[in-house]
């Protein structure tokens, strides 16, 4: 009886040994895959969501060959891409093309495209920290990329967002935009501070905003101790404006070096630091204060 016991002990351990390196480091997807396969490079998967759960905590997914993957949630840390000249594709009518509720997670060389109606492309609910590089979102009615995660930091790099509600969403954390663009969003950056005494940071360097209907950059201070921050350098704010707006004790703050912006204008709590270099058409009364370059 004790030797069957450690017989069944050992082939449990074996099994559970097998099944954890079966979990790959890097797992692909391809247009030829197939979802029972076990996603490796030579057998991929036809989908991300299946990739998933075969991909190990930390690692990578990549897809092979152009094709529409399909919406998914990431529960775990791992990068999501597809390989040099291929158009990996999420394309929705509704809801979020990815959910991220969980880890460290960097996107890199997709397409996202929205019915219209779709939501978010990108939705980072929970997590520690994300990284969107190289990607193309257009037609999402809510946002392209929706980061609202206290504590959390978001970086976002050679990336479009076209056609969508607000390009770039911040609310409550802190976010890098850098060579990026907004084209025909109803607002560029969003940058919106609510939530028990949390700033939202966002810092934006090298992009354009073009056409947006509403607002190019958009600050929101609201509740006590909230501060809605942005530090614009080098952008460009075409056919749009930046608007500052704050509430109930909140405050907005704006940092302009070397920008050219159509408008300005600024209600409630606000500071506004010009350090002299910019090219602004019009403020609307709105106060600058000039800060001396060194």
């Amino acid at each position: 009886m004790r030797r069957l016991v450690v017989c069944l002990f050992t082939l449990v351990t074996l099994l559970f040994v097998s099944a954890a390196f079966a979990t790959n480091a890097r797992s692909a997807v391809s247009v030829a895959g197939n979802d029972a396969n076990p996603c490796t490079v030579a057998l991929p998967c036809r989908s991300f969501s299946v990739a998933l759960t075969n991909t190990a905590a930390g690692g990578e997914i990549v897809a092979l060959d152009s094709a529409g993957y399909g919406p998914f949630t990431i529960n775990q840390s791992v990068t999501v891409s597809g390989a040099p000249g291929v158009h990996a594709a999420i394309s929705v009518s509704s809801g979020d093309a990815i959910v991220i509720q969980g880890g460290t997670v960097t996107l890199r060389n997709l397409v996202f495209i929205g019915s219209g109606s779709a939501s978010d492309a990108v939705n980072f609910e929970v997590g520690t920290k994300l990284h969107v590089s190289n990607c193309y979102i257009r037609g999402f009615a809510n946002r392209g990329i929706d980061s609202e995660w206290p504590g959390t930091l978001t970086f976002i790099d050679h990336t479009t967002v076209e056609d969508s509600g607000i390009a770039f969403g911040v609310d409550d954390t802190t976010a890098w935009i850098s060579d990026s663009t907004a084209i025909n969003c109803n607002v560029g950056i969003r940058s919106y501070a609510s939530s028990g005494g949390f700033g939202s940071s966002v810092t934006a360097v090298n992009t354009n905003i073009v056409h947006s209907n509403t607002a190019g950059v958009d600050l929101v201070g609201f509740g006590s101790g909230n501060l809605a921050f942005v530090a614009l350098d080098r952008c460009s704010i075409v056919q749009s404006g930046i608007t500052l707006g704050s509430g109930s004790g909140g405050s907005t703050v704006l940092v302009l070096t070397g920008n050219t912006i159509d408008a300005i204008s600024a209600s409630g709590s606000y500071l506004i630091d010009s350090f002299g270099n910019n090219a602004i058409s019009y403020t609307g009364g709105a106060t600058l204060t000039a800060v001396p370059l060194h």
